[in-house]
């Protein structure tokens, strides 16, 4: 926009007669700055007795370098245009996320616990209004040194390490690091964790792509990482594989008038002015503070150097003596003294008289009871007495015995024979020593023992078998090594069976996940027991020839062919046990678990699970059921 504000004047109103006379030089100074100028209108006129909304900020190094003071007054003109205010007395610009400032849009402003908060200022991230393009990371191969920060605050040094550190034309941290927009040339590809601040803030911030954007935090020489706009998540990319989205973000502070250093100068004074009182802004000017009240300098200015010590004044005269100060507490008792020795024995005294008599004793138990007497004569029968009533009935008797068993009766004649069942199905040897056992549905052949390589036959669950049970992570079996046995609380667990994974004893390879941009209806079971299915209908659902699904499905191994490509938790119980197994080229594998149409989960035995471009190259493990 044309600059309307063509004749403004700035007029520093330095009272220092003031800070002279002022009856102590410690005295604080006051936080503010006089300030004065004449508003035209664009035809020149003065613009009169009218209320002007204003914004004043004060820009440290150059026009456009970092504003370190912001505040928004609204004044009004006098009868020649002119304007008075006070720099310090308005209302500080508070910032809030989504709000449009120096050339962006602000994305984040920092917290309590992160690197380089200062509770005194707003400062924090600014994205540009739009995204700058795609682009590769760049440099596959090689390792960029000093571009592995993550934390907020390190996404400018990381981007001026890749700039210096690699040569590629184009590539994401140089669309950043070379961009100019709205004034401002100090932009940068942010780290992995201010990324993820402008994924949780992208609402408010606006303009991004339902896709994935590139960090300036690089993993490893092959790899960088990368975050998904569509379900936030983080994981490592190959460099150059594809172009990614970018979007370039610069910092900002925004302090306190009485927090500036104005040593620290040189200073600009940018006004920008509505002409109507509100806060549309679109009338600049930039002024370069020439000079600085003394008052505000020595506040925040950087301290001189001390001065040498001036000579020892005259000894004064002595003052006369003072009062008698007031009597001091009384001391505390001293210790005790040592014991006297003991004095003599003195003479016996005379008896004294005797004592009255004691009370009476208690009364004595009784005596033990006298002999019995003689029995009297039987004096004469009595008269017989009338009969009584008759007396409840007395209980039952015991029931008498059993009487002796009658003699048996004859026995029956023999029923007619049942007519011949069918024969059996046991199965006839072929080999002397075979054996057979019954699997609760039919019969199963066990083969003999061979002299030649002398075994144990064992029962292992139920299911004769030579030499010892097979069911141990590690072991050879059926083709392959165990990988996993199923547990109680596992997709499909039966106490009775062992059943679990078994691994193909190497690696199939490397190969592309397959159909990039495509969703494959059925593939993202991530349980295990699900690693089958989705193979199946990646086969069916994906064309392409030499995917990781197609290595496994079409594999035929040990005499085995119901080879698959493992589900995300599958995949992971291979991880934990790789020891046992063995044979890992590059501790990393495709799981057959799709998360959209363009990653799936891809496992990094080193440090866990990542969304991974299914067009991008990977090792392939073959697992099958047992």
């Amino acid at each position: 926009m044309k600059n309307k504000f063509t004749k403004i004047r700035l007029v520093l109103i330095i009272a220092l007669a003031h800070f002279l006379i002022n009856s102590s030089i410690f005295a604080q100074a006051p936080q503010k700055m006089s300030y004065q100028a004449i508003i035209r209108k664009s035809n020149d006129s003065l613009l009169v007795l009218s209320q002007v909304g204003m914004r004043i900020s004060l820009v440290q190094g150059s026009p456009t370098g970092t504003v370190v003071f912001s505040e928004t007054q609204t004044v009004t003109t006098n009868a020649n245009g002119l304007v008075s205010l006070q720099i310090g007395m308005g209302t500080a610009v508070s910032l809030s996320i989504g709000q449009s400032y120096q050339g962006g849009i602000i994305a984040y402003i920092l917290q309590a616990g992160d690197p380089g908060y200062d509770a005194n200022v707003q400062h924090g991230l600014i994205a540009a209004t739009s995204n700058q393009g795609t682009a590769q990371w760049g440099c596959y191969g090689t390792e960029i040194s000093g571009a592995d920060g993550t934390a907020i605050g390190t996404g400018a040094q990381n981007t001026i390490d890749i700039m210096n550190g690699c040569s590629s034309a184009g590539i994401a941290a140089r669309l950043c690091g070379d961009l100019v927009l709205g004034g401002y040339s100090d932009w940068y590809l942010p780290s992995k964790d201010e990324l993820n601040q402008l994924y949780i803030n992208r609402v408010a911030v606006g303009g991004f792509a339902n896709s994935y954007y590139w960090s300036s935090t690089e993993d490893n020489i092959n790899d960088a990482w990368r975050q998904s706009f569509s379900y936030s998540g983080q994981g490592p990319s190959g460099k150059v594989y594809s172009n990614m989205f970018v979007r370039a973000v610069r910092t900002f502070v925004v302090g306190t008038f009485a927090g500036i250093n104005w040593a620290a100068g040189p200073y600009y004074v940018k006004t920008e002015t509505d002409l109507f009182g509100g806060t549309n802004y679109s009338i600049t000017s930039s002024n370069e503070l020439m000079s600085v009240p003394y008052a505000l300098f020595s506040a925040n200015g950087t301290s001189g150097p001390q001065g040498a010590q001036g000579p020892q004044g005259l000894t004064g005269a002595t003052g006369p003596q003072g009062d008698q100060g007031i009597q001091g507490p009384t001391g505390a008792t001293g210790l005790q003294g040592d014991q006297g020795i003991q004095g003599l024995i003195g003479a016996t005294g005379l008896q004294g008289d005797q004592g009255i008599q004691g009370l009476t004793g208690a009364t004595g138990s009784q005596g033990p009871q006298g002999l019995t007497g003689a029995t009297g004569l039987q004096g004469d029968q009595g008269l017989t007495g009338a009969t009584g009533p008759q007396g409840d009935q007395g209980i039952q008797g015991l029931t008498g015995a059993s009487g002796a068993d009658g003699t048996n009766g004859t026995n029956g004649t023999n029923g007619a024979q049942g007519i011949q069942g069918p024969a059996g199905t046991f199965p006839p040897g072929t080999v002397a020593g075979e054996m057979n056992y019954w699997n609760g549905t039919a019969w199963v052949t066990v083969a003999p023992g061979s002299y030649a390589n002398p075994q144990t036959l064992t029962f292992c669950m139920g299911v004769p078998t030579w030499g010892p049970c097979p069911w141990s992570i590690g072991q050879s079996y059926q083709g392959g090594i165990v990988a996993y046995i199923l547990q109680a609380g596992d997709p499909g667990y039966d106490a009775n069976v062992p059943h679990g994974l078994i691994a193909a004893p190497s690696d199939q390879g490397t190969a592309e996940w397959g159909c990039y941009g495509q969703t494959i209806s059925g593939a993202n079971g991530t349980a295990i027991g699900t690693g089958a299915q989705n193979t199946i209908d990646i086969m069916n659902g994906c064309s392409q020839a030499g995917i990781a699904a197609r290595l496994c499905g079409d594999l035929v191994l040990g005499g085995y062919s119901d080879w698959y490509l493992p589900s995300k938790d599958e995949l992971n119980q291979l991880c934990i046990n790789k020891v046992a197994i063995g044979g890992f080229v590059g501790n990393e594998c495709w799981s057959s678990t799709e998360t959209d149409n363009y990653d799936a989960w891809y496992l990094y035995f080193s440090y866990g699970y990542v969304f991974r471009t299914k067009s991008n190259a990977g090792y392939v493990r073959a697992v099958r059921a047992f």
